[in-house]
Parts: structure tokens; C-alpha cells; sequence
């Protein structure tokens, strides 16, 4: 296959993660950029876990995903540090 042809897929494929992601995001957050959770919050083996289900989504816009989803990572890590707070008092 051509350089071209390798590109193409390239894009396809870009084009297939930036929908899922979009896709995953509809599902599991708020419009606030919070998570669909429970409103108490019994507790957890790291404030990180939160985070770690949608941290690939700046990575995907590095590398070459559509620009919405800077926005959108970004909403999200602070949807998540506001609720972390409201919910322990803490990040840590």
C-alpha cells in the first residue's frame, strides 16, 4: 500500500476513535462535565480513578483527533475536580 493509502486508514481511523469517544462521553457524563455516579461516594483506592476512563481523550487530540476534544477533556478534568472536592473535601 502507498503512502497515501496508509494515510487514508490513518484518518479512518481517527475519524472512528473521535466518534467513540464523543460517543462514550454522551454516556457517561453530565453535561457539567461530572460523571453519572452515585450522589455518596463510599469510597476509593485512588482520587486518580475518576480520571483514568477519559485521559486518552487529550492523548487522542494530540495526536491527531478532532480539535472539540480539548474542549471536551478539558470540561471533563474539571467536572471531575469539582466533584472529587464536593464528594471528599479533598483530591488527595
Amino acid at each position: 500500500m502507498d503512502t497515501n493509502g496508509v494515510d487514508l486508514l490513518e484518518r479512518k481511523l481517527f475519524t472512528i476513535m473521535d466518534d467513540a469517544a464523543v460517543e462514550f462521553v454522551n454516556k457517561y457524563v453530565n453535561e457539567d462535565g461530572t460523571l453519572l455516579w452515585r450522589k455518596d461516594w463510599p469510597g476509593m483506592d485512588g482520587s486518580d480513578d475518576p480520571y483514568e476512563g477519559f485521559m486518552n481523550l487529550a492523548l487522542l487530540y494530540v495526536l491527531g483527533g478532532r480539535d472539540e476534544l480539548k474542549s471536551i477533556s478539558r470540561h471533563i478534568w474539571e467536572g471531575i475536580t469539582w466533584w472529587l472536592v464536593a464528594c471528599t473535601g479533598s483530591i488527595l
